[in-house]
């Protein structure tokens, strides 16, 4: 929806379950002018997907405790690609360590989770959260380790 609203031209969803692909595709269709289209996990048709893709997120437990998918081909995605995962322990998931690996710019869920708690401080107390103090604290909490170059997150 955020993606949408910003006016991106196309989303491509892609479900472990067609079924919950294609009922997320029909409750956004119409609602923005972004074209939506539910495509099959399967390497096959992600081959012939991925040399357009600017922006690939993934958005499910694959990656917590170091599991991985098997059927992402990276290796065809624009070089300008982002390779975001939402989940953000361990820090480096595999997808993200891969995307890294080939050049590619990442982004991990830790960015998205510290605001999400910046939100609800505001909402709870009513005060703007010191966004620096709750990064640090975050890491702390996570026990996160220092990235192979650079850091994605950048508050």
């Amino acid at each position: 929806a955020a993606l949408a609203s910003a006016g991106i031209g196309s989303i491509a969803v892609c479900n472990r379950t067609p079924q919950r692909g294609a009922r997320l595709v029909r409750h956004f269709r119409g609602k923005f002018r972004t074209s939506f289209r539910v495509i099959p996990l399967r390497r096959q048709t992600l081959e012939a997907v991925f040399p357009e893709i600017d922006l690939l997120v993934n958005a499910t437990s694959v990656g917590l405790r170091g599991t991985r998918f098997r059927a992402v081909p990276l290796e065809l995605l624009r070089k300008s690609a982002v390779v975001s995962d939402i989940v953000y322990r361990p820090r480096w998931t595999p997808l993200l360590r891969a995307a890294r690996k080939l050049g590619l710019r990442t982004h991990s869920g830790i960015g998205m989770l510290l605001h999400q708690g910046a939100i609800s401080f505001r909402l709870w107390t009513g005060r703007t959260a010191d966004l620096k103090a709750m990064k640090r604290a975050l890491l702390d909490g996570l026990c996160a380790r220092t990235p192979p170059s650079g850091d994605p997150l950048s508050p």
